[in-house]
């Protein structure tokens, strides 16, 4: 990779999943509820019982165009090192922070024999939370390569996101296939190419009065520890994978000045590619990413369940589907089968040469099929 500090960096695409009309004010709740959590958890277990060896956690930051990106590293205890081994890039959902992958970063890295870093999108955790700047999937899907290219400097990364992160890791894979070994979607949102917080493609959210409105609404709805319990039992399959340490941290209550302006900004969004047009490659060629999918899924998710992946399951040759027993956030709920299977599959892309792919040459600018008269 080049490390061309500073150098702007776009992606298109967008974010947000396909839910009914009548789970729209839950799903705002759903998406205000996650902004801010700092909630420290325990790592998982090895199989057997045994805790494993865990290697050092270091915190960083970078400048993304001025704005301060932060993220969190763990590398692999000396012993379990395994030379030039492609790190992995975790990326986490819509109002959550590195944070929620305190149960994954070192127990991936031991496991992998590789470094595991941890984003903060810009707007959350620790990273900066700016007025003035336009919060979208291409701000924050060029963040994460702006982390490949000035603080991670490997030829390829491994992707992997939860909700909102799966699909932003999707967007960046597509934009630069050549630097991604390999893609882990993990109940990833937006098959459909929507942004905004209800899923729904609603010309009217865009008006500027209409969206400030909805994202007041947001704001206010997440600053009631109640209705955070609520909704954190629609995201989680297991009641037990929840303490009031972590219903506390998620609490916003508007300390970030930017929360309102961030919300707004993604009900003024446009819709944008949808999946299939990232990640499916057909007779055409058009699918822009092309190299190994893992979708490590919470087969109890009520929002996005398995079902989602079908389209994806039918024309994508590269895709693994590892079903586990959680909601929406498999990784924390079900930690140590995640984790597992992640470390597993990323040896597997390495040891079978799959992480080198043909790089489709179709221009990216390419996104609807072409007219039939225009095939033959």
């Amino acid at each position: 990779m080049s490390s061309a500090a500073g150098a702007r960096r776009r992606a298109q695409g967008t974010l947000i999943p396909q839910i009914g009309t009548r789970r729209f004010a839950s799903h705002i709740l759903t998406q205000a509820v996650m902004m801010e959590g700092e909630g420290g958890v325990e790592g998982s277990v090895a199989p057997g019982g045994a805790a494993p060896a865990l290697g050092a956690l270091r915190e960083g930051t970078h400048v993304v165009d001025g704005i301060r990106a932060a993220y969190t590293v763990a590398d692999p205890p000396e012993a379990q090192h395994v030379a030039n081994t492609p790190p992995l890039v975790l990326v986490h959902g819509l109002g959550g922070n590195s944070a929620h992958f305190s149960k994954n970063l070192q127990q991936i890295a031991a496991a992998y024999g590789g470094s595991v870093y941890a984003v903060d999108l810009i707007g959350f955790g620790r990273s900066a939370k700016p007025l003035g700047v336009d919060y979208s999937e291409a701000l924050w899907a060029w963040q994460i390569h702006s982390l490949m290219e000035d603080v991670v400097r490997t030829e390829q990364v491994f992707l992997a996101g939860n909700s909102l992160g799966g699909y932003l890791a999707m967007l960046v894979a597509a934009t630069h296939p050549a630097q991604v070994a390999g893609l882990c979607i993990m109940n990833a949102i937006a098959p459909s190419g929507v942004i905004n917080p209800s899923g729904l493609d609603v010309p009217l959210f865009r008006l500027p009065p209409v969206a400030d409105a909805l994202a007041g609404q947001a704001l206010a709805a997440a600053s009631s520890p109640k209705g955070v319990r609520e909704t954190l039992k629609d995201l989680y399959s297991d009641p037990a994978a929840l303490d009031e340490n972590m219903v506390s941290s998620l609490v916003f209550t508007g300390r970030a000045a930017s929360g309102r302006q961030l919300f707004a900004s993604l009900f003024r969004s446009q819709p944008g590619r949808r999946w299939e047009e990232l990640l499916v490659s057909d007779e055409l060629g058009l699918g822009l990413y092309e190299g190994p999918v893992l979708a490590l899924w919470g087969e109890r998710d009520t929002w996005m369940p398995p079902q989602v992946l079908e389209p994806l399951r039918e024309r994508s040759a590269g895709l693994d589907v590892a079903l586990l027993p959680a909601g929406h956030c498999p990784h924390d709920e079900a930690p140590a089968a995640a984790n597992a299977r992640l470390a597993e599959w990323m040896r597997e892309v390495l040891s079978e040469g799959r992480n080198r792919f043909e790089i489709s040459r179709v221009p990216r600018y390419k996104k609807l099929p072409l007219s039939p008269r225009y095939i033959n």
